[in-house]
């Protein structure tokens, strides 16, 4: 099976192309826009990238404690340590939804804590995976993603948002550009 993420004109009628552009440029420019806040105004958006981010730990960390409980044949080793491994980053996440404004360096170390000890986690269910050369790499860039942000905490994450959003800003122009030429290629298939 696989997938396209190509639209062709043809195989639409008019007023679904103009559905798709329409929803491809609402977003390409919902995207822009909120890019270039992100961007401008980094240090205001930190309440709402701190709650977003306990907001990933908390699921991180519950789909690790149901993944020990539901891998066949791991040993009780494994699944204790896996289970506290993701207690701890679901309490960071949790910590982090509750109280988003304790403050730039706070979250970085606990984002920080929370990437290293998912790396560690990952490092430790990796060595019995067929696709553990990707878990492998996935752990050591998590952790070495976890120790720079000790380094340098409140530049660490000024630069994680900026990057942010400038791939949300590409990423919307990328769409507007789509639901531009999808008008054009439609009337060249029509004519064609």
């Amino acid at each position: 099976m696989s997938f396209s993420f190509t639209v062709e004109p043809a195989q639409f009628s008019k007023s679904q192309l103009n559905g798709i552009r329409l929803a491809l440029g609402i977003a390409g420019l919902a995207a822009v826009a909120i890019g270039i806040a992100i961007f401008v105004w980094a240090n205001a958006t930190l309440l709402v990238v701190a709650w977003l981010f306990g907001l990933y730990f908390v699921i991180a960390g519950l789909a690790r404690v149901a993944r020990s409980f539901t891998v066949p044949a791991e040993s009780v080793g494994w699944r204790v340590l896996s289970i506290i491994l993701g207690l701890l980053v679901l309490a960071a996440g949790v910590y982090l939804m509750i109280n988003p404004s304790f403050g730039v360096e706070i979250l970085a170390y606990v984002i920080g804590i929370a990437w290293i000890v998912e790396g560690v986690a990952t490092l430790a269910d990796s060595s019995s995976r067929a696709s553990r050369g990707a878990a492998i790499f996935y752990a050591i860039i998590s952790i070495l993603g976890g120790v720079l942000i000790f380094f340098v905490p409140t530049a660490a994450i000024v630069i994680l948002l900026k990057i942010a959003a400038i791939v949300l800003i590409i990423a919307g122009l990328v769409q507007i550009f789509q639901a531009l030429t999808l008008g054009r290629r439609a009337r060249a298939a029509q004519t064609a």
